[in-house]
């Protein structure tokens, strides 16, 4: 799932893993900077109390080349799940 960039530099999303090998936003968070090299803010940050698989990565110092290549990581990483 995502949401799309209403005006901001920031990619909301969410990773569907919590049960599936991951029972918190934290472990999801420190599986993605190891296995993807991307760093995300769970919205835990932003006064969501629970653990539902929602991040927030910002995109506004990369450009669409640099992007693409992290979406295709993220993307590689998920499935392999």
């Amino acid at each position: 799932d995502a949401i799309a960039p209403q005006g901001a530099i920031y990619l909301s999303f969410r990773v569907d893993l919590i049960g599936r090998g991951f029972s918190s936003n934290e472990e999801i968070r420190n599986w993605l900077l190891e296995e993807a090299g991307l760093a995300v803010v769970p919205f835990q940050a932003f006064d969501l109390p629970e653990d539902s698989g929602w991040f927030r990565m910002s995109v506004g110092a990369v450009g669409l080349d640099e992007l693409d290549a992290v979406l295709e990581r993220l993307e590689k990483v998920i499935k392999s799940k």
